[in-house]
């Protein structure tokens, strides 16, 4: 993680199984930050179809890089976090762009995905959330 580097598929996907077997997540999950490349898209395919389950929406909140690194250096002033310097950051962004995006396109085809302006104060962002989520839940 020091390095920006994505944890192993082999680690994410048996946490994220883990996770999902639990009888709390019967009535519905969220995932943040998972799948991350389309590997892991296809073994939570996996997992949900031997529940019989499906993802109702993806959401993607969207902001341009240089007020991502921006926002992630103002984090590493706040929390100290080793992982948070301007190449680790640049890096991160590097593997959002090869591995990830592929991901967003993914849903896109399946008609999941929803995009939401990242940008903005705390609250906004959340008001936008949840509107994105009560649409794609009447849809």
């Amino acid at each position: 993680m020091d390095n920006g580097d994505f944890v192993p598929d082999s680690v994410t996907n048996k946490m994220v199984r883990d996770r999902l077997s639990e009888a709390d997540v019967e009535s519905g999950f969220l995932l943040d930050g998972y799948p991350r490349t389309t590997a892991q898209v296809d073994y939570l395919d996996e997992i949900l179809a031997k529940g019989d389950e499906k993802l109702d929406v993806v959401l993607q909140l969207t902001a341009d890089d240089e007020e991502l690194v921006h926002r992630l250096l103002g984090r590493a002033k706040e929390t100290g976090r080793s992982d948070d310097n301007e190449a680790v950051i640049r890096h991160r962004l590097d593997l959002y762009h090869e591995q990830t995006e592929a991901v967003v396109a993914k849903y896109a085809e399946r008609g999941i995905l929803t995009q939401v302006d990242g940008i903005g104060p705390i609250d906004d962002v959340t008001d936008r959330v949840m509107q994105a989520i009560k649409a794609a839940q009447a849809a």
